[in-house]
């Protein structure tokens, strides 16, 4: 035999009290960056010539080094490349070299 609920008469009303708070997220996006971000230019070493292309040198926000292509430095860093362009050729002119080709 089954047992059945009996439908109770009184209306529901609303529960009062603290409304409920949210969780915290636990996805990486809400995640505090941590210091030290390995992904943040801290400054442009240097630049080499690779078999016809610029290589930058660049020590990262953790202290790593990583090389990046000349596109790559430009549409990450575009300020920074041009400040350290404009730093190494003004410097370049002032020792007397010329840039002719």
């Amino acid at each position: 035999m089954k047992f059945l609920k009996k439908a109770s008469t009184r209306p529901r009303s609303a529960k009062r009290g603290r409304p409920a708070s949210q969780k915290p997220s636990t996805s990486a996006a809400s995640a505090p960056a941590p210091r030290g971000d390995k992904n943040a230019l801290k400054k442009i070493e240097s630049v080499k010539k690779q078999h016809g292309s610029l290589i930058f040198i660049c020590e990262m926000g953790d202290g790593s080094k990583k090389r990046f292509s000349r596109a790559e430095a430009f549409s990450r860093w575009p300020s920074q490349v041009f400040k350290f362009c404009e730093e190494t050729i003004l410097g370049l002119l002032e020792e007397g070299n010329s840039l002719s080709p």
